[in-house]
């Protein structure tokens, strides 16, 4: 049983200043498709990048066509260097392969001079990573949990944005799903409306990205996105530019749910971890260590709050277990992480990190 996406347009600008962006779109939570300022990068094609960063290695999802990626439960991995896998997608024999999210400063950095400059970026969290999809490429519908831009160079693809008041319409993986995004058990082009009913009611942002085109997505806000064509992207993870403005924002409701909700997936990803019960036995310490490394700002005492409760309520908690004099006396300086567990293989991202 399937039934026709409600969707909505999302605006189209040739010129919007830094400040503007901000205000208007950035701590909105409003998508915008802008113009990529001028830049070497622009000119990129596979030939070019076969040329110039054809030895480096990258590493290739295979399996991508299968039911478990298209709701992004399960993908294997490959490493070749990044001119093998161009000669397979020029001459449309990659198969189910796709090569995404490669770290260009650690895996092309040939490449780096080639980046433009985004004024628009307030805060960089991570990236620019660098894409390349065949034709007909689904990427499952997923949420990160950073504000994101993304950069056609080179070919076209279709993108479905659904804002924070979609999330449960999506249906979330259930807690403790790997990695450091969320994904949707929802395969937005075949959906399924008998075991995912309040679909129906989803409605998106959809627009086509073309090339020297850039597409600005929200942070923890569900987006699809498909390859219209072969097409090579890039792009940014970045939040507001101020010491402490990202962190408000996205703890104010309706991003909140989203964003506890994303938190819990990674305490539950560490529930069964050894050094969990010192997690908690430390937690402010903990959460205040996670969010600086994961977003650069430090949560008030009133955020750090916020959060304690949130896990010792899922933890089933009163309060943080106390310490033994022992376990004081022998304290480490700094408090055991938070870790975000998953896709190992993934170069200079925060999954597995302290």
């Amino acid at each position: 049983m399937k039934s026709a996406l409600k969707t909505r347009p999302v605006q189209r600008l040739e010129h919007l200043d830094a400040a503007d962006f901000a205000k208007d779109y950035l701590a909105a939570g409003v998508p915008v498709v802008l113009r990529i300022p001028d830049c070497n990068a622009k000119q990129w094609t596979l030939d070019s990048l076969r040329q110039t960063a054809g030895d480096c290695a990258a590493t290739v999802r295979v399996n991508t066509d299968k039911p478990a990626y298209k709701v992004g439960k399960a993908y294997d991995i490959r490493t070749m260097k990044l001119r093998e896998y161009i000669d397979l997608v020029d001459t449309k024999s990659a198969g189910n392969m796709y090569m995404a999210v490669q770290n260009i400063s650690h895996c092309f950095p040939v490449l780096q001079p080639d980046l433009p400059e985004l004024p628009h970026l307030g805060k960089l969290h991570q990236g620019p990573f660098l894409w390349i999809a065949q034709q007909g490429h689904y990427e499952y519908c997923h949420i990160d949990p950073d504000d994101g831009m993304l950069l056609i160079l080179n070919g076209r693809k279709t993108v479905r944005i659904f804002d924070d008041v979609n999330f449960r319409r999506l249906y979330p993986n259930p807690l403790g799903a790997k990695g450091r995004t969320l994904q949707a058990q929802v395969d937005c082009d075949n959906p399924d409306l008998e075991q995912f009913p309040d679909y129906a009611d989803a409605e998106a942002y959809e627009c086509t990205v073309s090339s020297g085109e850039m597409l600005f997505i929200p942070a923890f806000f569900w987006h699809q996105v498909t390859s219209v064509e072969t097409t090579v992207s890039i792009n940014y993870f970045f939040g507001d530019s101020s010491s402490s403005q990202y962190l408000a924002k996205i703890m104010q409701e309706p991003r909140y749910s989203v964003f506890s909700f994303w938190f819990l997936n990674i305490i539950e990803q560490n529930r069964l971890s050894l050094s969990f019960h010192r997690v908690l036995q430390r937690l402010d310490e903990s959460i205040e260590r996670f969010i600086l490394k994961q977003w650069h700002e430090i949560p008030t005492a009133e955020q750090k709050t916020k959060l304690r409760e949130l896990v010792l309520r899922h933890c089933g908690l009163q309060d943080v277990p106390p310490m033994t004099d022992v376990e004081i006396a022998t304290m480490a300086k700094h408090p055991p992480p938070i870790k975000i567990r998953g896709l190992r293989w993934r170069k200079n991202d925060n999954d597995d990190s302290d």
